[in-house]
């Protein structure tokens, strides 16, 4: 009889540990997936070996719904929130010559490049006429504000569109369709690409007429030779 009523004072006490364990579990998968989107699949079993020590407790059916479902919805509001806050850059206005269409990209991290302006918060770059700047500051990747100006002999300069796909470009002409992120590998003494000398840059179209996108390979080629001139330029 004495062992039964221990073994049922046991059970209970489990119970009620089952709870707060299966909270701190919640709890602690909850914080790992909004600091970190890479961490989702670690944290979804830890999640729900929470859950299942929550509803395994002698806690109040309510509190155990509202233990698990709270964090379900809060989940992608508070990781937004989260992202925005810790991956918002300063905004950057892009000035670009009027009559300039097709290709340009802005290169980042090398040190014979140019610093760029910074009025009230927003970093200004002037695209030149060849169509490749090349900046000293390193590649930050994050939310940015980006405005296009296309900029004209006289000192003027209109803002145009970004656009999303080429599909709208012919409704927002002239308009800035962004190519994304690359690298390529600046060829070494050797011949070969070296990760050393990798160049990272974003890609920009301006479509301002009636302009291509089959020059890729050739704005890669300008991109390599424009660096590699810069480089021996500080040595």
């Amino acid at each position: 009889m004495l062992i039964t009523i221990l073994i049922a004072e046991r059970y209970l006490l489990l119970k009620s540990k089952n709870y707060i364990s299966g909270l701190f579990l919640v709890s602690l998968s909850f914080i790992a997936g909004v600091l970190s989107y890479y961490l989702i699949y670690l944290v979804i079993p830890v999640f729900l070996l929470g859950v299942i020590f929550i509803f395994g407790s002698d806690a109040n059916i309510r509190i155990k719904l509202a233990t698990v479902i709270a964090p379900l919805f809060l989940y992608f509001p508070i990781m937004h929130i989260v992202f925005s806050l810790y991956s918002k850059t300063d905004p950057v206005k892009f000035i670009i010559p009027a009559d300039y269409e097709g290709q340009f990209c802005v290169v980042y991290g090398e040190k014979c490049g140019t610093s760029p302006i910074k009025i009230a918060d927003t970093i200004i770059l002037s695209i030149p006429d060849n169509g490749i700047l090349i900046l000293q500051a390193k590649y930050k990747p994050g939310i940015v504000s980006h405005q296009f100006y296309l900029k004209n002999k006289n000192g003027n300069s209109k803002k145009i569109n970004e656009v999303y796909s080429l599909k709208d470009v012919n409704n927002h002409m002239p308009a800035i369709l962004m190519g994304g992120t690359g690298s390529i590998g600046s060829s070494s003494p050797g011949g070969a690409s070296s990760n050393e000398t990798s160049i990272t840059f974003t890609k920009f179209t301006v479509f301002n007429r009636d302009t291509l996108l089959s020059k890729s390979h050739k704005t890669e080629q300008l991109i390599d030779s424009l660096v590699s001139q810069c480089r021996l330029s500080i040595k």
